[in-house]
C-alpha cells in the first residue's frame, strides 16, 4: 500500500514480489486446483457459437450450463443476476474513469493554452481572448483607463450629460479616451449654450508612441480576462460522480454548455452520463428531476408557457414545458419561479418543450439494471425530497393563480410584448368551477396588491 499511495500504480509482479518478501505461500494442492479450474474456465469460454457468442455459462455456484440447452429458468435467471452484477460494476468503474478523464483533458487544455499564450505579445493575447471573452471591448477600456489615468465622463462632460455614454460599448469609450489621451480633441461651442461639444479628431494608430500604448492596454486586458477565467477555474468542481440536487444543476449545466439547444444531443449525453454513474445516481437524478417539475407546477408559469409556445399550452404540454425549463438551468429555472415574466429574457426554442428529458433518468436506470427507475421510487422519500428542495425556492406572489386575456397582460407584462404574435387569449375553461373559482381568487389577489401599492404611494400602511 505505501508503493501504491507514493507511485498510484504498481504492476502484478511487483505485487508478486513484495508478498514473497512477506513469506506469503499457498497450499500446492489449493494452487494446483485453482490453477486447473482457470484452465477449464478457459476451456469452457472458447466454445462458441457460429456468432462466435458463448454457449456454455456458470451461474453464481460455479455450475457450468448449455444455455440454448436449460431448462432450468431459475439457473438462467442466476446467470443473468450474475452478468447483470458484473456489467453494474463495470458501469461504475467506467463511469469513474471517465470522469477522471474528462476532467485531466479539460485541465491539460488549459496548461496547452496557457503555454501558447506565453509565447505571444500582449496585443496578440488580447487579440485571442476578445472574440470570446471581452466582445463589448470593456476589458481594453478599463485598462485604458489605468494607463491614462482619465475618464471619458470627466473629460466630456457635455456628452455625458446628454447621455451618449450610458448605451455605448467599452470599444466606443475607448475611442474618446484615446482622441483626449493623445490631443486629438477639438471643441465647439453648442449654439445658444455656453457649453462645448468635443469633435474627434483621428489618432495616429502607426506612431511609436500609440503603438507602446496600445500593447499596454492590451496587456491589462488580457490580464483581467486571464484573473476572471482564474476565478472560474477555482470554481470548477472535479467530475460529477454522485447525483445530489446541487450536482444535478451542474450536470444540467455541463450538458448545455456542451450541447447548447441541441436537445437531441443533451438527451444522449445526459443518459450516457448517467450510465457512467451506475444505477443509484440515475434513480437519484430520476426523482430530482421529477420533483422539480413537480415544484413548478403553478397556473401563473403555465399561463406563461401558454405566451411562449406556438399553439397554447395543454396539461402534457405543460409538464414538457417544465422539463424545458429545467434544461435551461439553475438561474433560469428559479428566476421563473420567482418572477414568471422573467422568461422574457430567455430564448425561446423547440417550441419550448422538452419531453424525453422527463425520461433521461429512467432510460439509463433501464439500461443498467433493466428495470424502471418509475418503479423504483421511494415515494416517502420522494415527499422528504420535495419539501427538501422547495426550501431553496422564492414563489411570486399570485403565482398559484391563472390569469385571463387583460389580468395576465398586467400579470406578465414584458413577456406579453416579447411574444406579440400570442393572439392574447388563454384557454382557461371558465366552465369548470374548480378553474372559475382560481381565475376569481386570482382577481382578488391582484386588487388587493394594487390597493397595497396605492396605500404605500401614498404613505399609508398595507394591511
Amino acid at each position: 500500500m505505501q508503493k501504491l499511495s507514493a507511485e498510484t500504480k504498481i504492476t502484478s509482479c511487483e505485487i508478486a514480489e513484495i508478498l514473497k518478501k512477506h513469506d506469503v505461500c499457498g497450499d500446492m494442492d489449493a494452487l494446483q486446483d485453482a490453477y486447473r479450474k482457470r484452465l477449464g474456465q478457459r476451456l469452457l469460454s472458447g466454445i462458441r457459437d457460429e456468432n462466435g457468442k458463448r454457449e456454455i455459462l456458470s451461474t453464481s455456484g460455479g455450475e457450468y450450463v448449455i444455455v440454448d440447452c436449460c431448462n432450468d429458468p431459475q439457473k438462467l435467471k442466476a446467470i443473468q443476476r450474475r452478468i447483470q452484477a458484473q456489467m453494474n460494476g463495470l458501469d461504475v468503474s467506467a463511469g469513474k474513469v471517465h470522469g477522471r478523464v474528462h476532467f485531466l483533458e479539460r485541465f491539460m487544455g488549459w496548461v496547452r493554452k496557457e503555454r501558447h499564450e506565453e509565447m505571444l505579445s500582449p496585443e496578440e493575447q488580447y487579440v485571442q481572448l476578445a472574440p470570446t471573452l471581452d466582445t463589448d471591448g470593456f476589458s481594453l477600456y478599463a485598462a485604458a483607463e489605468e494607463v491614462t489615468g482619465l475618464k471619458v465622463y470627466e473629460e466630456f462632460p457635455y456628452e455625458d450629460n446628454r447621455g451618449m455614454f450610458e448605451m455605448a460599448d467599452g470599444h466606443t469609450l475607448l475611442r474618446y479616451l484615446e482622441a483626449a489621451y493623445f490631443g486629438t480633441v477639438t471643441w465647439e461651442i453648442v449654439p445658444g449654450t455656453p457649453y462645448e461639444r468635443a469633435i474627434l479628431g483621428e489618432v495616429d494608430k502607426t506612431s511609436p508612441e500609440y503603438r507602446a500604448f496600445y500593447q499596454k492596454i492590451c496587456a491589462g486586458a488580457a490580464a483581467h480576462i486571464k484573473k476572471r477565467i482564474g476565478k472560474e477555474r477555482q470554481n470548477v468542481k472535479g467530475p460529477i460522480t454522485e447525483i445530489n440536487k446541487e450536482s444535478f444543476w451542474d450536470l444540467i449545466h455541463e450538458a448545455k454548455n456542451a450541447c447548447g439547444q441541441d436537445m437531441d444531443a443533451m438527451l444522449a449525453y445526459l443518459k450516457d452520463r448517467l450510465v457512467s454513474m451506475g444505477p443509484t445516481q440515475a434513480q437519484n437524478f430520476h426523482d430530482i428531476i421529477h420533483a422539480y417539475e413537480d415544484l413548478a407546477d403553478k397556473f401563473g408559469l403555465w399561463d406563461a408557457a401558454g405566451i411562449m409556445k406556438e399553439y397554447g399550452c395543454s396539461d402534457d404540454g405543460f409538464i414538457d414545458f417544465r422539463a424545458w425549463l429545467i434544461a435551461q438551468g439553475r438561474e433560469v429555472y428559479f428566476a421563473a419561479l420567482a418572477d414568471p415574466d422573467s422568461l422574457a429574457d430567455v430564448v425561446p426554442y423547440g417550441d419550448c418543450c422538452f419531453e424525453q428529458l422527463s425520461y433521461v433518468g429512467d432510460y439509463a436506470y433501464e439500461q443498467l439494471t433493466g428495470k424502471s427507475a418509475y418503479d423504483q421510487t421511494d415515494w416517502s422519500a420522494y415527499e422528504a425530497l420535495l419539501m427538501k428542495l422547495e426550501q431553496d425556492i422564492v414563489y411570486k406572489g399570485g403565482i398559484e393563480f391563472p390569469r385571463e386575456d387583460a389580468d395576465l397582460k398586467k400579470y406578465l407584462p414584458r413577456l406579453c410584448a416579447k411574444h406579440p404574435e400570442w393572439d392574447g387569449q388563454t384557454r382557461w375553461n371558465p366552465q369548470l368551477k374548480e378553474i372559475r373559482d382560481l381565475i376569481h381568487a386570482g382577481k382578488d389577489y391582484d386588487r388587493r396588491q394594487t390597493s397595497n401599492k396605492k396605500k404605500r404611494s401614498r404613505g399609508g400602511e398595507a394591511r
